[in-house]
């Protein structure tokens, strides 16, 4: 069977679609919650996120209502109705997650499918119409760094600029409000599509581009289900046709304490000791700049302690920037703490002494105490 073989996506059209929608009401009540957003499930062999589904579906499942429909039938109150019904749905669903920017594109994309099926153009018109008419009344509703989205959006000239300086040999820890781009600058670091215009450059201290430099660990663990402990660790050398430093890998597997797991698959891991697998197979790339992004926030507080002071010991000498959205893990691990809000980029001082620091020292309490007030002051 071809992969895209038409009559194949037609026959499962509308049950794709129902099961992901499915999964975003799965999502919504059972969903894993990281930096303020709920926007993936746990299928025990795998984190999903079927917002990127519906971004298929949603198109499938409209080609094929329409596929099946008489020319005369298409413009009538029915069909609208069935179309919009089918587009809000999941939209909705996407949007209390939050992901304002899924959701808008889950509507462009049904929107476009009712302009080729030859919807009238008045009706048409009259969609585009209600959505913008909308937009206002949702505007409202956001949050003051998801207006600036919007306003830097219809406006790039008004976006703050943001010059970071990360020190070599050192942990940069980068908070913010949930949603205000501190993933973005990240992924911008890192070289990946970022989802923005960047109009900007990141080099190193030579002039030369960063991104060759970086290796970046995510906020899911991101492990193959179908490989063990040591083929996850081992992945980045072999997608690169490589072989792997097996003997290094099995030693970083001992150090992280995981001995004797080698052969154990994903889903008979703990959520702490998935992470750390995420962090063996980051250490292994060996390279001079680490991207962590929120990588321990979905741990209990006892693993999120032992994976920050395995990281801070397997880390040393190579420059970290970490993403995060806890005041506590900024002020006992950073070198250099930078907050993130609409109006830019601010430093704050960090405790004056050598990280890793105790979390019941009180000048980390006070560090604590003033990057929460930042954060809350900027997000409302």
């Amino acid at each position: 069977m071809s992969f895209i073989n038409i009559k194949y996506w037609f026959s499962i059209g509308y049950l794709a679609y129902v099961v992901v929608i499915g999964l975003l009401v799965g999502t919504y009540l059972f969903g894993i919650t990281s930096s303020g957003s709920q926007r993936w499930i746990n299928l025990y062999f795998i984190n999903l996120q079927p917002s990127e589904l519906m971004k298929i579906f949603i198109i499938v499942c409209l080609a094929k209502f329409f596929h099946r429909m008489k020319l005369e039938n298409v413009n009538s109150i029915y069909t609208i109705l069935s179309s919009l019904i089918i587009i809000l749905l999941p939209m909705g669903l996407v949007i209390v997650q939050p992901d304002l920017g899924t959701a808008v594109l889950i509507a462009i994309s049904g929107i476009a499918v009712l302009w080729f099926a030859g919807i009238n153009y008045k009706y048409f018109i009259y969609t585009i119409l209600g959505f913008i008419i909308s937009l206002p009344f949702v505007i409202a509703f956001l949050k003051p760094y998801q207006k600036l989205r919007v306003l830097t959006f219809l406006n790039p000239d008004k976006d703050p600029p943001l010059r970071p300086k990360i020190p070599g040999g050192a942990w940069t820890c980068l908070l913010g409000p949930s949603g205000v781009g501190k993933s973005t600058i990240l992924r911008l670091f890192a070289g990946l599509n970022s989802g923005i215009t960047f109009n900007g450059k990141i080099t190193a201290t030579d002039g030369q581009p960063i991104s060759p430099r970086t290796v970046m660990m995510a906020q899911s663990d991101l492990l193959m289900p179908w490989l063990d402990v040591l083929g996850n660790v081992t992945l980045g050398a072999r997608l690169r046709g490589d072989e792997p430093d097996w003997e290094q890998a099995l030693a970083l597997i001992q150090r992280i304490g995981l001995n004797g797991l080698e052969r154990r698959k994903p889903n008979a891991l703990s959520g702490g000791q998935r992470q750390r697998v995420a962090l063996a197979r980051t250490m292994l790339e060996d390279k001079p700049v680490v991207l962590l992004d929120e990588p321990f926030s979905a741990l209990d507080a006892c693993s999120r302690s032992a994976m920050q002071e395995i990281s801070f010991e397997l880390f040393v000498g190579r420059s970290v920037l970490l993403v995060t959205h806890d005041p506590a893990e900024a002020a006992r691990l950073g070198d250099q703490i930078l907050v993130l809000t609409e109006k830019g980029l601010q430093s704050v001082e960090p405790p004056p002494l050598p990280a890793i620091r105790p979390f019941d020292e009180s000048r980390v309490l006070a560090c604590q105490g003033k990057l929460l007030r930042l954060i809350r002051k900027d997000s409302g």
